[in-house]
């Protein structure tokens, strides 16, 4: 997502920088509190949290289309009778209540959750993880869905983005530095520290594996449709 690309830019310019390991640490951590205090706040755009995946064929013909977000958002899109299409970019956005979830709170009229208030970033409390019991591909909303959402029940999974979407690629870039640590990116950005560590990242086991898997893809693999360079 842009989120995630625009912390691992900024990241990066602090690792290129030039100044020493000590100010180059305090730097992405001060840099990572702010992107914390943004989230709570409710300021980082909707489009920042959006994902993009394309269609290689139709919806129906997608075998585990419970387990692929977007081809989960692609169903909801035709049953809506919008047209989609083999090879359409599908956009996402995941959220903390399954479809199925926020059909039946709206249908109850269930009253939307509290919004954050700009004392949030004075608030220490660790972000936690949505209780739906629905997979993160059954949570997936088109983000026209989300803005069009009177009932104001979709909200953006923000636990979900930190923990899949900003640690591992933070961590990455941040391995090869001394003295600055997982658990410490992990409370920087909010989350419980206690559950993170380096090896958190070596071995996946969980559905989102495949996400992740994104991030890992090798040179070979990532620039396979690139010529080589002749000099």
């Amino acid at each position: 997502c842009k989120l995630s690309k625009n912390i691992g830019h900024k990241v990066l310019e602090f690792i290129l920088s030039g100044s020493a390991y000590d100010e180059i640490i305090d730097g992405i951590l001060a840099f990572l509190e702010e992107i914390q205090k943004e989230i709570k706040r409710d300021t980082v755009p909707l489009s920042d949290y959006e994902i993009y995946k394309q269609l290689k064929k139709r919806p129906e013909d997608y075998p585990d289309a419970k387990t692929q977000p977007h081809v989960s958002v692609a169903k909801a899109m035709v049953a809506a009778g919008k047209p989609v299409s083999v090879n359409d970019v599908i956009p996402y956005v995941i959220c903390t209540l399954s479809r199925s979830e926020w059909e039946a709170k709206r249908a109850s009229g269930a009253a939307a959750p509290e919004t954050s208030t700009a004392n949030d970033d004075e608030n220490n409390n660790p972000f936690v993880a949505s209780k739906s019991s629905g997979s993160y591909a059954e949570r997936a909303f088109h983000p026209e869905e989300i803005q069009a959402d009177q009932s104001k029940l979709l909200q953006v999974d923000k636990h979900w983005y930190l923990k899949m979407q900003l640690i591992p690629p933070t961590h990455r870039l941040c391995e090869p530095i001394d003295g600055l640590s997982s658990p410490q990116i992990a409370q920087a950005l909010g989350l419980d520290p206690s559950q993170y560590s380096s090896s958190s990242f070596a071995h996946g086991n969980n559905e989102e594996e495949d996400l992740l898997n994104i991030i890992d893809i090798s040179d070979a693999e990532r620039f396979k449709a690139c010529e080589k360079l002749l000099v």
